[in-house]
């Protein structure tokens, strides 16, 4: 599948289905329910973003992960995947390999991360891996989200920033960082079990009244372990 510029201007429950591999040259608005089967690779030119106001259900398995990552032609990293409003509750990402993104800047907003949940309730991330971000690698800005066994491995800035959300994190794994870890800001609350914070400049770092409980959680090897 090859998809060019298509932009959708109203929302419809209509479920577009992406399988095999697909092809993103340019970005793209979708304002409907997305389906990912399991095995499909996704690839996406030098900053091209895909923003989705609608409920995102990518279910991959250990032998077939769904791949999204940069297309063969890149040589700059591509911009980000965003799952969007309130449309989109239940969003759910499984057995998911994503790499090589960055973000999306336009004048009113700004995703800085190569994956963006925003504004969306009850997004579940599970046996997923994060690589190589050009920026953040996950951000969830005024939602509510849940992590199991995930990894993010060599972030540009922060493997998970959170900011006015509440997220639960079960043994995920943190590896080099360049900036934090999980930065927790602007009001979150956070939940981490049984998950390590390795090679990071700062494991964990709580401000703007959010709260984070850490409970059995390994920091190894950062710079700076934990800052409030």
């Amino acid at each position: 599948i090859h998809i060019m510029g298509l932009v959708d201007t109203s929302y419809s429950r209509q479920v577009e289905v992406w399988s095999g591999v697909v092809e993103f040259a340019e970005s793209r608005v979708i304002r409907h329910p997305i389906k990912i089967e399991a095995g499909a690779d996704l690839r996406l030119a030098e900053g091209v973003s895909i923003l989705i106001e609608g409920r995102v259900t990518a279910i991959g398995n250990v032998d077939a992960p769904i791949q999204i990552r940069p297309s063969e032609a890149s040589v700059g990293p591509w911009g980000t995947f965003a799952i969007l409003s309130e449309k989109a509750n239940g969003s759910e990402l499984d057995f998911v390999e994503m790499s090589g993104g960055s973000g999306l800047k336009r004048d009113l907003y700004e995703y800085s991360a190569m994956l963006s949940v925003h504004d969306v309730k009850d997004v579940t991330i599970k046996n997923s891996t994060f690589l190589r971000s050009n920026l953040d690698a996950l951000e969830a800005d005024i939602s509510r989200i849940k992590i199991v066994d995930t990894e993010f491995i060599d972030s540009g800035n922060d493997a998970l920033d959170l900011m006015t959300t509440k997220a639960e994190v079960e043994r995920i794994k943190l590896v080099r960082s360049r900036d934090k870890g999980i930065s927790v800001g602007e009001d979150s609350d956070l939940d981490v079990v049984d998950s390590v914070f390795e090679e990071n400049e700062i494991g964990l770092q709580a401000k703007d009244s959010s709260v984070a409980r850490l409970t059995n959680v390994q920091m190894r090897r950062n710079r700076l372990a934990v800052d409030a």
